[in-house]
C-alpha cells in the first residue's frame, strides 16, 4: 500500500513540474502563428498552382449557376418588347398593305402603323412599288399611339435618308442631274427626291436668262431644263441644300478635255464653235478643248483682225495643225481647208476685170495692191497715172483703197499686173456693161474679157514681174517708156473695142 502511495505521490510532483517548464514563450507563439498561417494558406495556393484534372472540378459547382443566371437575364432582355423613341429610324417588314395604311413589323410589342396622312405625302409610284414582305426603313413619329401601335412615317424616313444621302454626295463629289422646277431672282430650284436644292446664280454656268425688268425672270429660261450639278453645302437643321452647276461642268469639261486631247490627231478636220476673238487669233471649242486659230491661219490673204473673217458663235470646220498634250494646247487652221488663192485665180479673175484693193507697199518702181481674197498685184509706176510720175508716192499711199484693172495674170509665178490709169478707160466701157449684164442675169462669166488683147500692157506687166523679184535692189530707169506706152495702149484698146 505504502509503495503504491509513494508511487502516486512521486508521479504527481513530476507532472506539476513539467507543466511550468513547458509554458510557451513569445517566440514559440509567433512560430505557431506563422505555421498556422502557412497551413491555412496552403489550400488556397494549391488549386492555383495545380493544373491536374482532379482539382479542376473543385470550382465547378459555382460556374453552372452563374451561367444559368446570365442566360436567364439575356432571355428576359430578348423577350422584353423593344422601346422606341421619336425621331428614331427603324427597319421592319411590311405585313399588311391597304389603301389607307401600311402595317410594319418593327420588333416591338405591337406592329407599327403608317397612317393615311403620311401615305398622301408619298409618290403614288413609290407606294405601288411596296409589297407585303418588303423590308423598309421608317421614321418613328409616336413610340406608342392610342391603340398601343407605334406610329410610323415613310415620307419622313425618305426625307431623312435623302439628307444623309446628300451628305454622302457632298463628301464624294458625285455629279448629279436634275430638272429645274422654279426660278427666282437669285437662281433656280432643283428637286432631289423630296428635297429642294438651290443653285445660286453665281454657281450657274448658263446665264442666258430672258432679259426683263423683273428679277424673277432672269433665269426663267432654265425652267424645265436638265442640269448637272454637285452638292456643295448641306445643313439639315436649316433645311439648306446648295448645289453648283459650275463645279460639275468644270469636272466634266476636264474629263472631256483629257479624253479629246488623246483622240485628236494632227492633220484631221474637226467641227467647232468660235468662242472668242482676240487681236492675235480666234479660239474654237472643239467639244471640250479650246483650240487657237492664229491670225495668220485665218486666210490666205492678209487679215488685220480676226473679226474680218469670223464672229463669235460661228460653226466652222478647222484643220488640226498641232496637238501639245503636255501643255494641253491645240493649234488650228482655217485657211488650210480653203483653196490657195493662186490655184483658183483664173476662176475668179480675168484680164480686163476691174477690181478693188488696198495699197500695201509703195516702192520706187510701183505699188502693190492686195485684193480682198489675198491676191497681191503690182501696179507699175507707168500704170499709176496718165501723167508723168517720178515716184509712186505722188499718186498712192499705203492703206489707200483703189480701183485697178487687171492687165496680166500669171498663176504659175503668182504674179498679177494691175493698172490704175486704165480703170476708167473708155475702151472698156462696153465690155464692163456686158459683164455687168451677165452677172445680173446670173451667168457670172468673164469670157468676154479674154478677147481683149493688151499686148503693150502685157509687155509692161511682164517686165514688172521681173522687177518684183528684185524689188529692194533695182529701180527701173525708163521714164520715156512710161510716157510713150499709154498712147499705144489707148490706140490698141480703141481698135479692139471698135
Amino acid at each position: 500500500m505504502d509503495t503504491g502511495m509513494t508511487q502516486d505521490t512521486a508521479q504527481q510532483p513530476d507532472v506539476e513540474n513539467t507543466v511550468p517548464t513547458e509554458e510557451p514563450t513569445a517566440t514559440d507563439v509567433a512560430t505557431e502563428k506563422t505555421a498556422a498561417n502557412a497551413v491555412s494558406e496552403a489550400p488556397v495556393t494549391e488549386p492555383r498552382e495545380s493544373t491536374s484534372a482532379e482539382e479542376v472540378p473543385a470550382t465547378g459547382p459555382e460556374d453552372p449557376h452563374e451561367e444559368e443566371e446570365s442566360m436567364e437575364s439575356l432571355l428576359e432582355e430578348s423577350l422584353a418588347p423593344r422601346r422606341f423613341h421619336r425621331g428614331e429610324m427603324v427597319e421592319g417588314v411590311i405585313v399588311l398593305k391597304t389603301d389607307k395604311e401600311i402595317v410594319i413589323d418593327i420588333g416591338g410589342k405591337s406592329e407599327g402603323i403608317v397612317p393615311p396622312q403620311d401615305l398622301e405625302r408619298l409618290d403614288p409610284e413609290f407606294i405601288n412599288s411596296l409589297n407585303v414582305g418588303d423590308t423598309v426603313v421608317a421614321y418613328v413619329l409616336k413610340p406608342e399611339g392610342r391603340e398601343g401601335h407605334t406610329v410610323l412615317s415613310l415620307s419622313k424616313a425618305r426625307v431623312e435618308y435623302e439628307w444623309r444621302q446628300a451628305q454622302e454626295w457632298q463628301k464624294s463629289g458625285t455629279i448629279l442631274e436634275g430638272v429645274v422646277t422654279e426660278a427666282n431672282s437669285g437662281g433656280v430650284i432643283v428637286r432631289l427626291g423630296q428635297l429642294r436644292g438651290f443653285i445660286p446664280g453665281s454657281q450657274l454656268e448658263r446665264r442666258e436668262g430672258t432679259r426683263s425688268d423683273r428679277k424673277e425672270e432672269r433665269f426663267a429660261s432654265l425652267v424645265g431644263q436638265t442640269l448637272k450639278f454637285k452638292v456643295i453645302e448641306v445643313d439639315k437643321n436649316r433645311r439648306r441644300l446648295i448645289l453648283s452647276e459650275k463645279e460639275a461642268l468644270k469636272e466634266e469639261r476636264e474629263k472631256q478635255r483629257q479624253r479629246l486631247l488623246e483622240e485628236l490627231r494632227e492633220g484631221e478636220v474637226r467641227h467647232g464653235r468660235v468662242t472668242s476673238l482676240t487681236k492675235f487669233g480666234a479660239f474654237v471649242d472643239l467639244g471640250g478643248v479650246d483650240g487657237l486659230i492664229h491670225i495668220s491661219e485665218l486666210s490666205w490673204g492678209r487679215v488685220e483682225h480676226p473679226s474680218e473673217v469670223l464672229k463669235v458663235g460661228d460653226e466652222i470646220d478647222v484643220y488640226v495643225l498641232k496637238v501639245d498634250r503636255e501643255k494641253g494646247k491645240v493649234n488650228l487652221s482655217l485657211k488650210r481647208l480653203l483653196p490657195k488663192p493662186w490655184e483658183t485665180v483664173l476662176e475668179r479673175y480675168a484680164i480686163g476685170q476691174v477690181v478693188e484693193g488696198t495699197v500695201t507697199r509703195v516702192l520706187p518702181f510701183g505699188a502693190f495692191v492686195r485684193l480682198d481674197d489675198g491676191i497681191e498685184g503690182l501696179v507699175h509706176i507707168s500704170e499709176l497715172s496718165q501723167d508723168f510720175v517720178s515716184h509712186p508716192h505722188e499718186v498712192v499711199k499705203e492703206g489707200q483703197r483703189v480701183q485697178a484693172r487687171i492687165i496680166n495674170i500669171d498663176p504659175d509665178r503668182k504674179r498679177m499686173g494691175l493698172s490704175i490709169k486704165q480703170a476708167d478707160e473708155e475702151a472698156y466701157v462696153e465690155i464692163d456693161w456686158d459683164v455687168a449684164d451677165e452677172e445680173e442675169a446670173g451667168e457670172g462669166t468673164w469670157e468676154v474679157l479674154e478677147d481683149v488683147t493688151l499686148e503693150e500692157s502685157d509687155a509692161t506687166a511682164t517686165s514688172d514681174t521681173a522687177e518684183v523679184q528684185e524689188a529692194e535692189e533695182e529701180t527701173p530707169a525708163e521714164p520715156d517708156t512710161s510716157e510713150e506706152s499709154p498712147p499705144g495702149q489707148e490706140g490698141e484698146e480703141t481698135n479692139t473695142s471698135s
